[in-house]
């Protein structure tokens, strides 16, 4: 152990150098002395628990305020006069609140104040002097001082304020404090009486910060001038006047503290690179003048400037009335809403801190500003990380990927476009060359609408891992772009950045600009490891500078920068206590080696250099250790950070981590990142259950993300893996899934039946569900009526059976299909309603979506067209919303259906034109015949017949290949229509009966006689109209339809007039008949019954 000599000095154990007893450290190696024990004196050993001498109990930490109050105090106690900064923080209202409260609620709620104040301001390296009711007393320069003492006691003072917004949330009390601070010369010493002595600060400062504290409001903080002289160039205050003191003798300034200016760094001054500076100030200067901007992208290899020169760039633009918006990417480390874009919108909504009452507010703000509109508050949320209300959580599912992501892109730009209409902005995203595929496009699209705003947006990236290629420079449609590729420091900028460094030698200064070769991070580490080395003790790269200040460390803070470097390039405080096993370490000598800076809420090694050097000092099993503590303290609250650390401690555990973290960001609708995750943890799987359950999952969101020939493969690659029948039906399932989409019907179908053996036999209730759906699906367009209906009753019973709400929803649906596919379109629309209400119920926004175009296309049947026209507008709409561009492209159909019965052909054009440009982007040529049969419909009643026929003739060439059971007879139908021959007319019309007898789609039948009865009326055949008319209510007799029954009763009453027949009865049908049309909004009918009315 280390002992005491001659009674005034003390001998280190490690060196043997006797150090004096008023030092806490070695002062030739910089090692830990023993620490008296304050009751009798023994010189214990550093971090022991108990007294060696006496049995008491020992303080044991550097960061521990007591101990650092009797390292100081111990040696004299008369006291030293000390430059501190005294903070008070008082809990406003607090006599009506503990009135309120029973003493032990008092008791607990002061303790958690307590709690929450002491470990904020030991987190800046102030101590705790005194708790007096429910006032805190802090020092910040006693016992222990720093250069920033002043700035610390700021910062805790404005870190305190949202931590008693966070307190408030979890006690249910608003809570608030009014703070006071003063700087000043007190005498720190230990007072009190034989009994009881305590270690305080005294002086006109304490009562000053006191007097302060009492004139601030709630949720105010009031510093004296000398606080603020102190900060002058990084403080935002506002004066607020002389006021006048209680034991002084005139008024004094006071100052309202509103937040630290990030000009305020501790950087010295820039050298070189005017060149940059002035270029940059030439596009500030534009783009106030001409309100548009441009893009910069700033590269150059690690720590060669990018970083500093980005930071002068912001002091120009705000000094030009820019808001400034700092976006960093990370490549490790990155936890829930750091990310470089989230942290943007989080500063244009000045929402810091994580929490979501915080951020729920800073939403709505948005909104009711108008800084979004309101169907961009969905992607806001997620933008912010706030669970989906429920009004959007079905919406939101309800989108493919690819649509959410657009959604935030476009209102991420739309915020930073308006707000620019209110002040010019500056965005910089730094380090993307880390960035993922998301980032970019983000970045993509704020390039883009720097040409349309008063926007600079600032990117930086190292040179070897640049990622804006031509293809991503192809997305931002030729927007400005200028590209600066820093080099190293002129001989003659790095002496002046040499120069600043007033403490070393001209000699040392010469060596290191020689070794650093003009590289600004190299100079400045060679110059800050010489102030305290000699030359030749100048370590020969980064690596053994960075390592050489490690060194210079005591044990403990070594040992936790090491920890930290585990986390990543930015941490948190409270991890890192966490990991180096104390409750209250600070990292004091961490930034005052500036190694550290504080960021916000967290930590920042002060360059990824520093943090990777750091990083690889660990020893292998020390690294793994350390990754696995990080792990379990993530477990809870990051699911991605945890599986990123067993990742690096090569934990057994990792893939199923990564699954886990994959299905978290799935269910927060981040698909791409999911299957990133999906991706690593299939990449580190052993075991076979997870290298199946990675790539089962992984085809999951491929399918999601639209990738099907990828989906088919993984799928397949699963089936291969598969190591019980249970996993190999999920395979076979996934299978024809994908395979449905893509029209491989028979595969599909034999996919099903592997599949349904398999759970038969292991009594799988939801994949038995499941299976009959699909195969309910796959009969539908193959025309298989009494089939479909069987699959979908029976995944409906299944379904019920299992619980599954989902499984029920997607059975209803199937339901509404087979009823439709029958021709029961009556009983189809109240199953596609009950499947969209149990969707909407529990948020199965994508099955909702899916079904609401068919619920609009069977109102039409009842006969309330107008309805069903808007209802298919707005199906397509949301379908847009979620960029469900197949279900977007039915109810445009849809829509185009009843809008041409409307006789709304312009609005029916419309539509079909843009379901047109949709079936050839996604390739659905099964609906091409249809689209084709509409817009023929839309000429022929334009008169144009001849154009028709071509379309006709095209839509049923098509139509024979993809399958003439879907809608052939009704191309045949209008075939007919369109014909001027009789004789094509019937040949048309004989086809078109004898696929309606091969048993086919229901609609073919209602429509088809429809349009037949239309053809023989226009070739006044009334015997065919009678036939006509009669198979179409015996095809509609086990389910007659409003729809059907008009058609049929008006062909029937228009051969009557045809025949000659024009008695008061007849009349009197028209008559009903036209009011009938006309509310049901059957236009289109309407003018061939006012004809007849008229001649009869």
């Amino acid at each position: 152990m280390a002992v005491a000599s001659g009674g005034s000095r003390m001998r280190c154990a490690s060196c043997r150098t006797e150090n004096s007893s008023d030092r806490r450290f070695c002062a030739e190696c910089g090692c830990a002395l023993p620490v008296p024990c304050r009751q009798c004196g023994f010189l214990n050993q550093p971090n022991v628990k108990f007294c060696g001498g006496c049995g008491a109990t020992a303080a044991t930490t550097a960061s521990d305020p007591d101990l650092r109050v009797a390292r100081v105090s111990d040696h004299s106690i008369s006291g030293e006069r000390r430059q501190v900064t005294v903070l008070f923080a008082d809990l406003s209202g607090f006599t009506r609140l503990s009135s309120a409260l029973d003493p032990e609620e008092t008791h607990g709620l002061l303790n958690s104040y307590f709690e929450v104040i002491d470990h904020i301001v030991v987190s800046y390296g102030g101590s705790i002097d005194k708790h007096i009711g429910d006032c805190v007393m802090a020092v910040f320069g006693a016992p222990t001082a720093h250069s920033d003492d002043a700035e610390r006691a700021v910062r805790a003072a404005l870190a305190i304020h949202p931590a008693m917004q966070s307190l408030s949330e979890k006690t249910g009390r608003i809570l608030k404090v009014h703070v006071g601070l003063a700087s000043g010369q007190v005498v720190a010493s230990k007072t009190g009486s034989g009994e009881r002595q305590e270690y305080t600060v005294t002086g006109d400062t304490v009562n000053l910060a006191s007097r302060l504290t009492a004139q601030a409001g709630a949720g105010e903080t009031f510093i004296s001038n000398a606080v603020y002289q102190s900060l002058l160039d990084r403080l935002d205050g506002e004066d607020v006047g002389a006021i006048s003191i209680k034991g002084l003798d005139r008024p004094v300034p006071v100052w309202r503290v509103r937040g630290m200016r990030s000009s305020g760094s501790h950087h010295r001054r820039l050298a070189g690179r005017q060149g940059e500076l002035g270029q940059f100030g030439g596009i500030v200067a534009s783009c106030r003048e001409a309100g548009s901007g441009l893009a910069l992208y700033v590269r150059g290899e690690a720590g060669i400037g990018k970083t500093r020169l980005v930071e002068e760039f912001q002091r120009i633009a705000m000094s030009q009335h820019f808001a400034c918006h700092l976006g960093l990417v990370l490549d490790f480390g990155v936890g829930k809403g750091q990310d470089a874009i989230r942290a943007i919108v989080r500063s244009c909504l000045e929402c810091s801190g994580q929490a979501e009452t915080a951020a729920r507010a800073a939403a709505q703000r948005a909104l009711s500003d108008g800084l979004i509109d309101p169907d961009q508050l969905v992607y806001l949320n997620d933008l912010l990380d706030l669970p989906q209300p429920t009004d959007l959580a079905a919406l939101y599912s309800a989108m493919d990927n690819a649509a959410r992501n657009r959604g935030k892109q476009k209102t991420v730009a739309q915020l930073l476009r308006r707000l620019s209409a209110r002040s010019p902005q500056m965005v910089t995203i730094e380090d993307l060359h880390w960035a993922d595929a998301v980032t970019l496009a983000h970045a993509a699209e704020l390039t883009m609408l720097t040409a349309l705003c008063p926007l600079v947006l600032v990117m930086t990236s190292r040179t070897e891992g640049d990622q804006l290629d031509p293809t991503w420079r192809s997305q931002t449609r030729a927007a400005p772009l200028i590209t600066i590729d820093l080099g190293p420091l002129r001989k003659q900028d790095a002496l002046a950045l040499a120069g600043e460094y007033s403490d070393v030698s001209k000699v040392f200064v010469l060596a290191c600009v020689e070794r650093s070769e003009g590289h600004p991070l190299f100079l400045e580490q060679l110059l800050r490891s010489g102030v305290d080395s000699d030359l030749d003790s100048i370590p020969g790269s980064i690596q053994s500078l960075v390592q050489a200040r490690i060194d210079a460390l005591q044990p403990t803070d070594k040992q936790a920068l090491q920890a930290a470097s585990v986390l990543g390039q930015r941490f948190s405080l409270d991890v890192l206590r966490h990991l180096v096993n104390n409750d209250k370490y600070v990292c004091t000598r961490f930034i005052e080696q500036d190694l550290v800076r504080s960021d916000g809420d967290d930590f920042l090694f002060s360059h990824a250099l520093v943090q990777e050097a750091v990083y690889s000092s660990l020893l292998t099993a020390n690294r793994r250790e350390l990754h696995r503590q990080a792990a379990a303290c993530f477990a809870e609250s990051d699911s991605m950070l945890r599986a990123a650390h067993l990742d690096r401690a090569a934990d057994p555990s990792a893939p199923q981590a990564y699954l886990l973290a994959a299905r978290s960001q799935a269910a927060a609708y981040h698909n791409e990142r999911a299957l990133r995750l999906v991706e690593r943890g299939h990449a580190l799987a052993v075991e076979q259950a997870d290298i199946y359950a990675l790539i089962h999952f992984r085809g999951e969101l491929l399918h999601d993300l639209g990738a099907i020939p990828e989906a088919r493969q993984a799928f397949e690659q699963a089936l291969e893996v598969a190591g019980d029948d249970i996993e190999s039906c999920q395979a076979w399932i996934g299978l024809a899934t994908v395979m449905r989409i893509s029209d491989q019907i028979q595969d599909a179908l034999q996919a099903l039946d592997r599949a349904q053996a398999l759970a038969t036999a292991e009594g799988l209730i939801v994949e038995l569900s499941r299976i009959h759906h699909l195969r309910g699906n796959l009969y539908f367009p193959l025309g298989k009526i009494e089939g479909c209906v069987e699959q979908h009753d029976l995944a409906l019973r299944y379904a019920q059976q299992a619980g599954s709400a989902e499984c029920e929803a997607r059975a209803l649906g199937g339901l509404g299909d087979a009823a439709y596919v029958r021709g029961r379109m009556l009983t189809a629309h109240r199953n596609f309603d009950l499947c969209v209400a149990v969707s909407r119920k529990h948020g199965f926004g994508r099955i909702e979506v899916a079904n609401l175009n068919m619920a609009a296309l069977t109102r039409q049947y009842a006969n309330e067209l107008p309805a069903a026209a808007e209802d298919a507008l707005a199906a397509a709409e949301a379908a847009v919303r979620v960029g469900h561009q197949r279900a977007e492209l039915l109810a445009r159909n849809i829509a185009a259906f009843a809008l041409y019965d409307m006789a709304e052909l312009q609005r029916a054009l419309d539509q079909l034109l843009e379901a047109g440009k949709l079936i050839e982007r996604i390739g659905a040529r099964r609906f091409v015949p249809e689209n084709l049969t509409y817009l023929a419909k839309i000429m022929r009643a334009e008169g144009r017949r001849l154009e028709a026929s071509h379309l006709l003739d095209e839509a049923i060439a098509v139509s024979r290949e993809t399958g003439v059971l879907f809608f052939g007879p009704r191309i045949l139908a209008e075939r007919a229509l369109a014909a001027e021959d009789p004789a094509e007319q019937r040949k048309a019309l004989r086809e078109g009966e004898s696929i309606l007898g091969e048993g086919c789609v229901g609609h073919n039948h209602l429509w088809f006689y429809r349009d037949a009865i239309e053809t023989a009326l226009s070739g006044r055949d009334w015997s065919a109209v009678d036939r006509y008319a009669a198979a179409l209510a015996a095809f509609t007799e086990p389910e007659p339809l409003p729809w059907s029954n008009f058609f049929i009763a008006r062909g029937r009453a228009l051969a009557d007039i045809g025949r000659g027949r024009c008695g008061d009865s007849i009349l009197a049908e028209l008559r009903r008949l036209q009011s009938q049309a006309e509310q049901a909004g059957l236009k289109l009918s309407v003018a061939t019954i006012e004809q007849a009315m008229s001649t009869g």
